[in-house]
């Protein structure tokens, strides 16, 4: 029994001294702790200064039931309090029509969605839309399925230089400058390009800008993955819709005209149907009107 406490003893004794040892250890090699952990936090610091910042902007609407008030309507609610059934279907058919790439296409080509300016940052190219973009450009003579890239300098006396075109990913054989003036008709390599100056556009505004045209189709793809659309409670009627941006002004636009598009399409929808039935009516009385002459 004592030789055993005696052999635990010495366990503990040697335990104490390796723990000790490795602190003198590590203590020795402080340094390097140091630098390592100098690294970490600048590589961490310059990975978030260079990536850019990712705005989340919602918005809700609410859908009218056009079944409600009506008796069968009420009996249903009153079973759906039970579990028994669901009054949400005409919610869940409107989530699906929010979703459709049609709608979506309808916002990227109303706000030119397709069109993505950027200017040097500090870190990284930052995004400018509405009423920071000094310029606008127009390329009427591409298609919906094209794309192009290119730079635009503005100078101070108003000219502008156009260089670095690509067309769908390939870059064009002429890489000279190409030089012309606001609201004119420039001739490039991608075909004609006209500069209009916007409301933040200033005599001595001197700047590079790099403009991306995307596709019509991958414009509203990319638009449409960055939308979430989902329903606050199973027994509401109220939709909330979420977008993910770099520019917080163009999220905000984009969640307007989206739920404009949609109110639009359904009051479309609404007056087919009582033209339809006002067709019927007016064929159903013809027909009466013969019956009885």
């Amino acid at each position: 029994m004592a030789t055993n406490q005696l052999k635990s003893n010495v366990q503990s004794t040697q335990d104490f001294i390796s723990i000790q040892d490795l602190f003198y250890l590590c203590l020795n090699k402080w340094h390097w702790f140091v630098i390592s952990l100098v690294l970490c936090l600048g590589t961490a610091t310059f990975y978030l200064l260079k990536t850019p910042s990712v705005y989340v902007r919602t918005a809700s609407i609410l859908i009218k039931d056009d079944s409600k008030g009506k008796s069968s309507s009420a009996d249903m609610e009153s079973f759906s309090d039970l579990g028994l059934f669901t009054t949400n279907t005409n919610v869940y058919n409107e989530i699906g029509t929010l979703k459709s790439p049609d709608i979506m296409r309808e916002v990227v080509s109303r706000l030119h969605l397709e069109m993505n300016y950027q200017t040097d940052g500090s870190f990284h190219r930052q995004t400018v839309y509405g009423t920071q973009l000094p310029v606008q450009v127009l390329i009427p003579t591409l298609s919906e399925n094209e794309s192009a890239t290119f730079e635009l300098h503005l100078t101070k006396d108003g000219s502008v230089e156009l260089s670095s075109f690509t067309r769908n990913g390939t870059e064009t054989g002429n890489n000279d400058i190409v030089k012309g003036g606001l609201n004119d008709s420039i001739q490039s390599p991608i075909g004609p390009i006209v500069v209009v100056p916007s409301v933040a556009y200033s005599d001595k505004t001197e700047s590079t800008i790099y403009i991306t045209r995307q596709s019509l189709s991958a414009a509203s793809a990319g638009y449409s993955a960055r939308l979430t659309i989902s329903q606050s409670d199973e027994k509401s009627n109220i939709i909330t819709l979420s977008i993910q941006d770099v520019s917080t002004q163009r999220a905000e636009d984009v969640l307007n005209t989206l739920i404009a598009v949609y109110n639009e399409n359904w009051v479309k929808d609404k007056n087919q149907i009582a033209v339809s039935t006002s067709m019927f009516i007016n064929e159903r009385l013809g027909v009466i009107e013969g019956e009885l002459g």
